[in-house]
């Protein structure tokens, strides 16, 4: 005979700081959906985590569209 038991195992406490990251990745994927899909730009013109300057300044972009 079986006895079925309810046990409630409590999440995991992720970090604050992968925690983040997650939310920042979906959101770019997101963003990413709607300029290829909505948008139609063609992902030939798209980078993603470029290098970009600012005079001396270099800074990363997440994402980048070329315009030609």
């Amino acid at each position: 005979m079986l006895v079925w038991t309810r046990v409630r195992i409590p999440p995991a406490p992720l970090n604050k700081k992968l925690d983040k990251q997650i939310g920042n990745l979906f959101k770019r994927q997101l963003y990413l959906k709607v300029l290829i899909e909505d948008l139609k730009y063609p992902i030939s013109r798209i980078e993603l985590e470029y290098s970009v300057s600012f005079g001396w300044k270099k800074k990363r972009a997440d994402i980048v569209i070329f315009y030609l």
